[in-house]
């Protein structure tokens, strides 16, 4: 397993937080990874928004000793957002309130 920095985690704990709560209840399958993807694609999130979830989703899965999760349908999702993605190059950054959850991300726990 890879070890990752403190930083790191905290971003890959935000993301599968808000996966979370965006799976409400429902499990977690590659079909149901792609449509999370490409939910937060059609949101306009960037490219590498949307890489961190996944690289957070493989992250997680490889530390619970769970089975690869990000199959054929999330490749052929993050493929098109890649793609895509090449024409948005340069474009700048975009800041959307820094402060909005308290300085602090939110937390969950995962058993």
């Amino acid at each position: 397993m890879q070890d990752v920095s403190d930083n790191t985690l905290k971003a890959y704990e935000h993301a599968t937080c808000k996966l979370e709560g965006w799976l409400e209840g429902r499990l977690l399958t590659d079909a149901v990874l792609a449509e999370y993807i490409s939910f937060l694609h059609a949101q306009g999130k960037s490219p590498a928004t949307i890489n961190l979830v996944l690289s957070a989703v493989k992250w997680m899965a490889e530390y619970h000793g769970i089975d690869a999760l990000a199959g054929a349908a999330t490749e052929r999702v993050m493929s098109d957002v890649r793609e895509e993605g090449k024409g948005r190059r340069g474009a700048g950054m975009r800041c959307r309130g820094i402060g909005r959850h308290g300085g602090r991300a939110a937390r969950c726990r995962h058993d």
